[in-house]
């Protein structure tokens, strides 16, 4: 574990070397369970594609203050064309799990 998520106060953990942070979603008498995903390209032009081993049930993009830019059901890319450059968050839930990964869109 590498941290505490300061408002839901469930434990983040750094799932690779790019930084990008797992929340991981549990009761107090569960054993938390990990989801996995690699998002491509980071920094991204327009496209973005997503590979998880899981099915996803919802993708939220927020951009840097937090307003929700994008919300959906299980896709595997994303087009952020019509978003301005700037630095957003990707937010995946997936059968009582969730991550969240920061991407800059150039």
């Amino acid at each position: 574990m590498t941290g505490i998520d300061p408002v839901r106060k469930t434990p983040l953990y750094q799932n690779d070397s790019s930084g990008n942070f797992m929340e991981v979603l549990a009761s107090p008498d569960e054993t938390p369970k990990a989801l996995w995903v690699t998002i491509y390209t980071n920094p991204a032009a327009d496209m973005v594609y997503i590979h998880i081993t899981e099915i996803i049930e919802s993708i939220s993009v927020f951009n840097i203050i937090g307003q929700k830019v994008f919300s959906g059901e299980a896709i595997d890319q994303l087009d952020m064309s019509h978003l301005p450059s700037g630095t957003y968050f990707i937010r995946l839930l997936s059968d009582n799990k969730s991550t969240t990964h920061k991407l800059i869109k150039k």
